[in-house]
């Protein structure tokens, strides 16, 4: 949260489904507004003062991808055919929202 809390922790079966939940991730990202402007991994970068950011990794944001469910149905189109092409096998828009439900 902004406040700092954490929700929940889970662990994932594979790397192979926390591969895919990443590309999943990036493209809901890609297919999100910015929260004031402020693209979604900056959002979730680490930053410590005078240090740079450093970039966030090894997890997936599961209200990121739930967001998914709640965006127009041609934003959630974008994000199946954004995975198509980069040769993800999702189901079309439909296989994409049961899986991310």
């Amino acid at each position: 949260s902004t406040g700092g809390a954490i929700g929940l922790i889970v662990s994932l079966s594979s790397e192979e489904e926390f591969a895919r939940l990443s590309l999943i991730q990036d493209a809901v990202s890609r297919e999100s507004v910015a929260i004031a402007g402020l693209p979604h991994g900056d959002w979730r970068d680490f930053v410590s003062m005078p240090e740079a950011p450093q970039p966030h990794r090894g997890f997936v944001d599961g209200d990121l991808l739930e967001s998914l469910l709640e965006m127009p149905r041609e934003r959630q189109q974008a994000v199946a055919d954004r995975l198509s092409a980069a040769g993800m096998a999702v189901g079309g828009a439909e296989g994409l929202l049961r899986e991310v439900e």
